[in-house]
């Protein structure tokens, strides 16, 4: 009887043979179809069925963000804002501002801005140590301010003054930067503006009218 690992090189060889592959040297040929070798052929196992042997498994990143298919925030990002939320945390930021704002020897009650006609806005005003406690109109188009006392008639219009200018009553130019450099711009009026000088005599005891009005 045939030993099965004796023939086995002989029908490789064959084989080999057959395809055109005589070319090949041979000891290599020897050493391929030798005995020891179909034995070191036969001990190896076979892979598993179904994929190769020894491939690494691979995990699946799982999604993140819930599943909603929203794309990851990154860390410290600030995310848009709509209109309205734009609207609300203004709101909140003014809320945030100390009520009394000290200019020079004044302070301002900052909260209580209100615009009247003609773009003036008026607010109460408290200076010196006392405090002496009255209002102020402000006027950010001509950029003229004007005072009073309370139960006194308004002064007329005029430029605000440095706190070098006035002990009393001076940073009224500081305070103006504040306020002018912070408040929306008014629509603009159809009509041509004037063109004559403005008249700064404010009427007395009541709100003064915007500089050139009158």
């Amino acid at each position: 009887m045939p030993d099965p690992v004796r023939s086995e090189p002989a029908n490789l060889l064959r084989m080999v043979l057959l395809l055109g592959l005589a070319s090949l040297p041979l000891p290599l040929l020897l050493v391929l179809f030798s005995p020891a070798t179909a034995l070191r052929l036969q001990a190896q196992p076979l892979p598993p069925e179904g994929g190769r042997a020894g491939a690494p498994s691979v995990a699946t990143p799982t999604p993140t963000g819930g599943g909603t298919g929203a794309p990851p925030t990154t860390p410290g990002a600030t995310p848009a804002l709509s209109g309205k939320e734009l609207e609300v945390l203004e709101r909140i930021r003014r809320l945030k501002v100390p009520r009394w704002r000290v200019f020079g020897a004044c302070r301002y009650d900052w909260s209580a801005w209100r615009l009247t006609g003609g773009g003036v806005r008026m607010t109460s005003v408290e200076c010196g140590e006392a405090p002496l406690r009255g209002h102020v109109v402000v006027h950010c188009e001509t950029l003229r301010i004007s005072r009073r006392v309370v139960a006194s008639d308004w002064e007329a219009w005029r430029l605000p003054l440095a706190t070098q200018e006035s002990p009393t009553i001076g940073g009224e130019d500081l305070m103006m930067a504040a306020l002018c450099a912070n408040v929306r711009p008014l629509p603009q009026p159809t009509a041509s503006p004037k063109t004559t000088a403005p008249t700064l005599a404010p009427p007395a005891r009541t709100i003064p009218v915007r500089p050139g009005s009158g």
